[in-house]
């Protein structure tokens, strides 16, 4: 059965709902990243054994949660801005659980096998970086994983965002001691500009 469940949001929230209700979301495949489906094809327990809890943090559309959700796991996809529910709900068909809120905020009832994060750490303001590998380190179990798509690498800082300019080796500060990076390796990036990696963090 579908499930929602609210809490606060900001206005920023507001702003970002706007974005999807318009669809002015340059960054979305419209699709699951390639990567992510030929990793699942081939191994859909992503190294893990089984199929497990899966957070999709920021998951806008919803395309990488459907993917998980037809490859056996068991999905809660997180986003802030309210008009991203109909759009995950339409691709889930009621298999998976959506939560609206801010993920600084979020606080799950158990932590997950995995976390997948594709264009949600390069969309948080580069200040609250450090924020983001300690909600990381709630939401994913000891023994668990978090892989992430990262991009946009190369992307002048400059430029601004979202997506902000990212590496792996942001992403592995920001995780902090409570991860170590097991793999990090170049990534399919058809459809966009810059490069992408496909980065792999245990949770120790």
């Amino acid at each position: 059965m579908w499930q929602v469940y609210y809490f606060d949001v900001s206005d920023l929230a507001s702003s970002w709902s706007i974005r999807y209700a318009m669809s002015q979301t340059p960054w979305d495949l419209g699709e699951a990243h390639t990567e992510l489906v030929a990793r699942l094809t081939s191994d859909p327990s992503l190294g893990l054994g089984t199929p497990g809890r899966v957070l999709v943090p920021g998951c806008g559309s919803g395309h990488d949660a459907e993917a998980f959700a037809n490859h056996g796991w068991e999905v809660t996809a997180l986003d802030f801005a309210p008009s991203a529910r109909g759009l995950v709900e339409e691709k889930l068909g009621g298999h998976g659980t959506f939560v609206l809120g801010d993920l600084f905020e979020y606080r799950p009832d158990e932590p997950f096998d995995l976390v997948f994060d594709h264009t949600c750490f390069c969309a948080v303001d580069r200040d609250r970086r450090m924020a983001y590998g300690q909600a990381a380190a709630r939401w994913v179990k000891p023994g668990g994983r978090l892989i992430s798509v990262v991009f946009p690498m190369g992307k002048p800082v400059e430029h601004g965002g979202p997506p902000h300019a990212m590496s792996t080796d942001d992403l592995r500060v920001a995780l902090g001691e409570r991860f170590a990076l097991v793999e990090d390796v170049e990534a399919d990036c058809s459809g966009r500009r810059w490069q992408t990696q496909w980065a792999v963090f245990d949770r120790v």
